[in-house]
This record gives structure tokens, C-alpha cells and sequence, in this order.
């Protein structure tokens, strides 16, 4: 089967997208870049050194987090890990629950704050 080596060797699907590089590649290929991926993850550190002189727009943020920035290899492991999980749901109860509270949130008439909008409780 052939493969594509470039974004612009893939072709539309027929959805209107074109697919990922990655689901172009053989099932052998696809297991030996999730061996890759594994052997890498397994010795990927969790914390990258941090260089002030090419990150000094962020010098502030990372003082505030105690001087360590995350590695890019535990950021996309991280992301690959939480991809894999399910995602969780709300129950009956709990729904209930989180919409009482934000009606008495926006009812209080003695407080004197920002007003509350629904995409703040997401």
C-alpha cells in the first residue's frame, strides 16, 4: 500500500477533510510509531530546563509555578493519555445540583460581583 510522505499528497475523503498522515499509514507502520512512541514515552523526563534568555515572556508564569516547565514529550504523552479515556458524564443528580446552585448564583441580589454567565461554570 502506498503511503503519503506529505500533507499535500493526501486526498479529500469525501467529508470535505482530509485524513491525518497518520491513519494513511500501513497497520505495520502504525505499530512500529506506537512502539516508537511508547519506548520514548517511557524515557521522556517530566520537567524541561528552562531558558531565560529564550523564554523571557515567560519568566513570570514559570516563577509563579515554582521555576518548572513540563517537558514536550509528557505534554503529548499527557494528551495521548487523556485522549484515550473516556469522558466523563454527569449524572441526573449532580446536573440537578450544579443548576440550583447557578440559579441562587444569579438570584443573589446582595452581592455586588461580576455578573455570573454559564460558560464561567464549564
Amino acid at each position: 500500500a502506498a503511503t503519503a510522505t506529505d500533507a499535500d499528497d493526501v486526498e479529500d475523503d469525501g467529508r470535505g477533510e482530509a485524513p491525518s498522515l497518520i491513519s494513511s499509514l500501513s497497520d505495520s507502520q502504525q505499530s512500529m510509531a506506537s512502539v516508537d512512541l511508547a519506548r520514548k514515552a517511557r524515557t521522556a523526563p517530566v520537567y524541561a530546563r528552562f531558558n531565560r534568555l529564550l523564554g523571557s515572556a515567560a519568566s513570570p508564569a514559570v516563577a509563579a509555578l515554582g521555576g518548572e516547565l513540563y517537558s514536550i514529550q509528557f505534554v503529548q504523552k499527557y494528551i495521548l493519555y487523556a485522549k484515550s479515556r473516556p469522558a466523563p458524564r454527569l449524572t441526573q443528580e449532580a446536573a440537578s445540583y450544579i443548576s440550583s446552585a447557578y440559579a441562587n448564583l444569579r438570584n443573589k441580589e446582595d452581592a455586588r460581583t461580576l455578573p455570573l454567565a454559564a460558560r464561567s461554570l464549564e
